[in-house]
């Protein structure tokens, strides 16, 4: 589990970095196209605290597909609890386009959707679904690939620091 000390930044984008993240070789990249193609396993856990007192802990379980043609989908299982919200669980399925650059791997989502399935507040969380739906398409998550082999890849979001690993199931 890690731990980021943060500025307060809306939930949705804090969602997003914790998508997984899929790779297209390019000529100044050290990581091939082939190690990344087919399914993989993210079962990741971030806490971060904001400057506020707030703290809010991420929890993903999602199986992703990774293509050759620069498309993936996820599909499963993101929690998370706040100080201030309690706890959420939403059922997430998200497509996107990718590339990788100078071993940095961008994912720009096409479509994302969460369904709340348990919530403290279920008002609350379909609130934050809906929020998140709108904002999210379009938007583009960048992290730098640490370590990549045939059964995992280790990586670093660019923007907060926050490392996840994925396990291949295929």
């Amino acid at each position: 589990m890690t731990t980021t000390k943060k500025k307060q930044k809306p939930v949705i984008f804090s969602i997003l970095s914790f998508l997984p993240v899929t790779l297209l070789a390019s000529c100044s990249n050290s990581f091939s196209e082939k190690q990344i193609i087919g399914k993989w396993e993210d079962k990741n856990i971030q806490t971060y605290e904001y400057e506020n007192g707030e703290t809010m802990t991420v929890k993903t379980d999602l199986e992703s597909t990774y293509f050759a043609n620069g498309k993936s989908n996820s599909m499963g299982t993101i929690t998370i609890t706040t100080t201030t919200e309690g706890h959420m669980a939403f059922h997430a399925i998200f497509s996107s386009n990718w590339e990788i650059r100078d071993d940095v791997i961008y994912e720009t989502l096409t479509n994302a959707h969460l369904d709340p399935t348990e919530a403290d507040d279920m008002k609350t969380a379909k609130e934050k679904a809906a929020i998140f739906g709108k904002g999210a398409k379009g938007q583009t998550i960048g992290s730098k690939i640490l370590e990549l082999t045939n059964d995992k890849f280790l990586v670093e979001d660019i923007e907060d620091g926050a490392q996840s690993v994925y396990h291949r199931i295929d």
